[in-house]
């Protein structure tokens, strides 16, 4: 799993992660939310490394 640095894009936005998913020569990134509150955790989005944005 990747944690989010001070200089990342979503470091504004502390409650939002990314968990980068290796698959060939790439890979893929879910960007989530934990609710603990909820004991859930919400997908937001989910891209191919090679894409940009979400």
């Amino acid at each position: 799993m990747q944690d989010l640095t001070p200089t990342s894009p979503l470091s504004h936005a502390p409650e939002l992660r990314e968990l980068v998913i290796p698959f060939g020569d790439a890979g893929y990134v879910a960007l989530y939310r934990h609710a603990p509150g909820d004991d859930a955790v919400y997908i937001l989005a989910f891209r191919h490394q090679k894409e940009a944005g979400f």
